[in-house]
């Protein structure tokens, strides 16, 4: 019962009914990027999925993403540099690489378990030639983090979606 949660049930049994959870409780728990529960509960399948983004380049601390023409910054941290052979890119880009889960019997849906609607990030990848790219950050400019510009469809393990998005 401990895997059980607002992340993945919208309601809890108690005294023979189903209760709802609070909705701020469940809207706080689909901002969770953990996947304890979804990968340990047998109803629960993951699909690999992955997405490119432009890599405009690194400074000391991060690496500079372009999204739909809005400049994003990761922490360097969080990614993980690949021989060229490995990750086939052919400009200057990452790799989100994601697990998108779903129910493998959709009548535990009767049952309050949902099927999660994002996307959840296993690793971040780019070709070690793109080390050397380097970004010339505008002091000027605010950045937002990639964390939360893509927040709508991945969620990352350890980010705090409470904070604020830009640096």
């Amino acid at each position: 019962m401990r895997l059980v949660t607002p992340q993945i049930r919208i309601v809890e049994p108690r005294y023979h009914r189903l209760v709802p959870y609070p909705d701020n409780l469940v809207d706080l728990y689909r901002i969770y990027g953990k996947t304890d529960s979804l990968d340990h509960l047998p109803f629960y399948k993951a699909t690999f999925t992955s997405e490119k983004f432009h890599l405009l380049g690194f400074d000391d601390k991060n690496a500079y993403i372009e999204v739909t023409g809005e400049v994003c910054i990761l922490p360097l941290r969080k990614i993980s540099f690949e021989d060229k052979n490995i990750v086939d890119l052919k400009e200057p880009s990452i790799i989100i690489i994601a697990n998108h889960y779903h129910l493998t019997d959709p009548s535990y849906e009767q049952l309050g378990f949902i099927n999660p609607n994002k996307q959840y990030v296993i690793n971040v990848k780019t070709a070690l030639e793109n080390k050397n790219l380097k970004y010339q950050v505008d002091s000027n400019k605010t950045y937002r983090r990639l964390e939360w510009r893509i927040v709508n469809e991945y969620l990352f393990n350890d980010f705090l979606y409470t904070r604020r998005g830009d640096v």
